[in-house]
């Protein structure tokens, strides 16, 4: 079983249960859970953007360093979940 697919099956109904049990706020949960969820299904969390985009940018290393660093960093301000920020197209 892939970590994905345990995170999927398993630990995400358990902690859907356990933050339930807790009396954590349904929307916030949902919400937080959700964002897990995306993430295994799109098989995207924050190292393996930075990773795609450095590859997809190519050229000069320390250039495309640079260049992931100066999206991470927009990317970031934005507060929304990596597995919904662009993807950087090969170069």
């Amino acid at each position: 079983m892939s970590a994905a697919e345990l995170v999927l099956r398993r630990l995400l109904p358990m902690a859907h249960e356990g933050l339930s049990s807790w009396g954590v706020d349904p929307e916030v949960r949902d919400r937080l859970l959700g964002i897990i969820e995306a993430r295994c299904v799109a098989g995207t969390n924050g190292a393996s953007w930075q990773v795609d985009t450095v590859r997809a940018l190519g050229g000069d290393r320390i250039a495309a360093l640079h260049e992931m660093l100066r999206r991470y960093l927009e990317n970031m301000h934005g507060n929304e979940p990596v597995h919904t920020w662009e993807r950087a197209t090969p170069s």
